[in-house]
C-alpha cells in the first residue's frame, strides 16, 4: 500500500520530521480551485452536515498521489459556469493549485490534471438545448 504522507525536509536539523498527508494537499488544492473565477463545482465534492450545516468538505473529489522523487500528481474533475472559456478556467486552476500547494507545503507538483465534466447554466435561464428551432413553414 502506498504511503499517504510526504516527509518534508526542514532547514532545522535534529528536531524531528514533518509529514504532510494527501488529505491536507487535497484540501489546499480544493480551496485554490474554488478561488478560480468560473469554477462552479468540483465533481465528487460531497456536502457534509458534520462540517457545519451542509458546507462542502474541502478536498473531496480530488485525487492526490505523492511521490518523494517525482512530486505530487493532482487530479480533479470540475463543472464550469456557463459563459467562461473552459481552457482558461482549467489553466487558471492549474496555476493557482500549483502555487498554493508548493508555497504552503514545500511539495513539488509534477502535474495537475483537470477534467471538465460539464457546464452549469445560471438559475432561471434556459439551456441552449432547450430552445426549439422555429418550425419550417410549408409552401403548399
Amino acid at each position: 500500500m502506498a504511503e499517504k504522507t510526504q516527509e518534508i525536509q526542514t532547514d532545522i536539523e535534529d528536531v524531528g520530521t514533518v509529514k504532510i498527508s494527501e488529505e491536507v494537499v487535497a484540501t489546499i488544492a480544493s480551496i485554490a480551485t474554488d478561488e478560480v473565477t468560473g469554477v462552479a463545482q468540483i465533481v465528487g465534492a460531497k456536502h457534509s452536515n458534520l462540517m457545519g450545516g451542509g458546507r462542502k468538505t474541502p478536498g473531496k473529489g480530488i485525487k492526490i498521489t505523492l511521490d518523494p522523487q517525482e512530486g505530487a500528481v493532482i487530479e480533479m474533475a470540475i463543472l464550469v459556469e456557463y459563459g467562461n472559456v473552459l481552457v482558461d478556467v482549467a489553466e487558471s486552476i492549474q496555476a493557482n493549485v500549483r502555487k498554493s500547494v508548493e508555497n504552503m507545503t514545500g511539495i513539488k507538483v509534477k502535474e495537475i490534471n483537470v477534467n471538465v465534466e460539464g457546464v452549469i447554466f445560471p438559475e432561471g435561464s434556459k439551456k441552449q438545448s432547450d430552445k426549439r428551432l422555429p418550425e419550417k413553414k410549408s409552401g403548399k
